[in-house]
């Protein structure tokens, strides 16, 4: 498992993370239907008759005011290179979840099965395009066969595209976490910490709080900033906001200065790989790996000994 999607899970450990999906992602019937005071984890780890183990990212029930159950399975996804096949493995965790539900013997032999919402939760900088429901993966069944083929279809949050739609309620955390996740930059994002710290203070939210806080000191931050930049020592959420409030206009102005420096090496060391190549001919691998590790007043040296070199080697000369 990726770093993001470590501390993403525990993200969405937490009962009020997983509430407010409900309070302000999902649509407001659904979650007319339930009482999200009774919402509870469960173990994420399947065990099926046949010992085959499992883990979901997020396993949680939670009591419909008629009196049933409505179990929640979230998946996490991440990578830029989407699972074309997900409903099929969200068709696998919904089965072994029914399989665990009856061996640990939490479902009343003579009651139906529970229903089963199964959430895919993509923070991917591409929209989801995978399709959504397992049919579409299939191919026509011969007539008369179409009963007995899967039907099933999962939820996707592309956290991107609510973003994007900007529809998301301004004080929900779930929400301010996609927001964090698709930021506009360091200033846009201590805004948004700020308004995260003021909705989950409390002894309650003390665990939430820390993992908003790895989160964006592991995964947000080394993304974010200039690698030349060396992080004060911070311990909680409260910290780190303060640390961002003081010094994102500092930092963000550095970012676009080391990139436009890191911009004009890379274009330095493009022209004079086309210049050499052109007077010398081919240039080998180990010679074209040296332009680009060169840093700019090296670029400029070789430039400067290029226009009286006869040989490559002159070129390289100190």
């Amino acid at each position: 498992m990726n770093l993001h999607d470590q501390h993403y899970r525990k993200l969405f450990s937490s009962p009020r993370m997983v509430r407010a999906l409900f309070e302000g992602i999902l649509p407001a019937s659904w979650r007319a239907q339930l009482d999200l005071d009774t919402l509870e984890p469960l173990p994420p780890n399947f065990v099926s008759s046949r010992n085959r183990d499992r883990r979901a990212d997020g396993v949680w029930r939670v009591r419909r005011r008629d009196g049933d159950m409505l179990y929640l399975l979230i998946l996490l996804e991440h990578q830029s290179g989407q699972d074309y096949i997900m409903s099929i493995r969200c068709m696998g965790y919904v089965a072994l979840l029914y399989e665990d539900l009856v061996m640990r013997q939490m479902i009343e032999p003579s009651r139906p099965l529970p229903a089963i919402l199964p959430i895919v939760i993509y923070s991917g900088a591409s929209r989801w395009r995978s399709p959504l429901q397992v049919s579409e993966l299939l191919e026509p069944a011969p007539r008369g066969l179409e009963p007995y083929q899967p039907h099933m279809r999962y939820l996707v949050l592309d956290t991107g595209a609510l973003v994007e739609r900007g529809s998301l309620p301004a004080k929900n955390l779930a929400a301010l976490m996609f927001r964090l996740e698709h930021n506009q930059g360091l200033e846009h994002s201590q805004e948004i910490l700020q308004t995260i710290l003021r909705l989950s203070r409390g002894p309650k939210l003390r665990e939430l709080r820390r993992a908003v806080f790895l989160w964006v000191r592991h995964v947000l931050l080394p993304r974010s900033l200039p690698r030349t930049i060396d992080l004060p020592a911070v311990n909680d959420l409260r910290e780190i906001t303060i640390m961002l409030t003081t010094h994102s206009k500092d930092w963000s102005q550095r970012w676009r200065q080391e990139g436009h420096q890191e911009g004009h090496r890379e274009g330095a060391s493009s022209v004079l790989e086309h210049q050499l190549s052109r007077k010398f001919g081919p240039l080998s691998p180990e010679i074209i790996a040296r332009l680009r590790q060169a840093d700019t007043a090296q670029l400029q040296a070789w430039s400067l000994n290029l226009l009286d070199a006869t040989t490559l080697d002159q070129v390289f000369t100190q």
